[in-house]
């Protein structure tokens, strides 16, 4: 970015800048952390039997990995709320 560009851009439009630069550096960390661990399981599993090889995630788990399971286990949570809420109403309807 040229000093030129930095004087033109609103404090909101500098922010969402470095917000995307930091996004794309954390993939890009995160592109070789799946890599090198996909590496290590391909060199484990190589000389073993099927049933006795390993599956990546047994390597390590990352921590983006746990916040997605979080949030699916979340939806999931919700989604079965939403359910009991609505056979409740159903419920109250017939009765009612």
């Amino acid at each position: 970015m040229s000093v030129d560009e930095f004087w033109d851009y609103t404090p909101y439009l500098f922010q969402l800048k470095v917000k995307g630069k930091r996004n794309f550096d954390f993939e890009l960390q995160k592109s070789e952390w799946e890599r090198m661990r996909f590496q290590t399981t391909a060199l484990i599993n190589k000389d073993r039997k099927r049933q006795d090889q390993i599956k990546a995630i047994d390597l390590v788990e990352f921590e983006w990995e746990k916040t997605k399971k979080q949030n699916e286990r979340l939806t999931e949570m919700k989604k079965a709320q939403y359910l009991l809420m609505k056979a409740q109403k159903e419920q109250k309807q017939k009765n009612g």
